[in-house]
């Protein structure tokens, strides 16, 4: 039981270095997550530029209405291969990031056990120092 207890407390010290590094990539990846969206939204802002600079040959704005404009943008978005690489990117990123924030809470759940069975059996070793 010893040598139980032992392999807990050893593993309760290592969990702060652990959590510590998650939690670093979690910020790596909070920051690749605003790169890609800062990237993202560059791209969009490109396309409602052209959107709205559209003209036909008479001089006449093509998309003339906020419903056309919107309806256009959607549909170059569709198509846009670097957009759809982005999104893909972003939505990995923020997988990434939940998978981690879900081990950082596991880790944490762990440490909170092993503290509370670490405390027991010292409590329980003094009661039975005491008898």
């Amino acid at each position: 039981m010893n040598h139980k207890l032992t392999d807990l407390s050893n593993q309760l010290l290592e969990y702060p270095q652990a959590i510590e590094e998650l939690q670093l990539e979690i910020l790596d990846r909070t920051q690749a997550v605003n790169k890609v969206n800062e990237q993202i939204s560059n791209i969009e802002s490109k396309l409602k530029a052209e959107i709205n600079a559209a003209v036909d040959a008479n001089g006449k704005k093509v998309y003339s209405n906020a419903e056309a404009r919107e309806a256009e943008l959607v549909e170059r978005t569709k198509f846009d291969a670097n957009l759809a690489s982005l999104r893909q990117e972003h939505d990995a990123l923020q997988r990434e990031i939940q998978e981690a924030r879900i081990k950082v809470e596991a880790m944490g759940s762990q440490q909170r056990n092993i503290r509370s069975i670490l405390h027991f059996f010292a409590n329980s070793s003094e009661f039975a120092d005491q008898n």
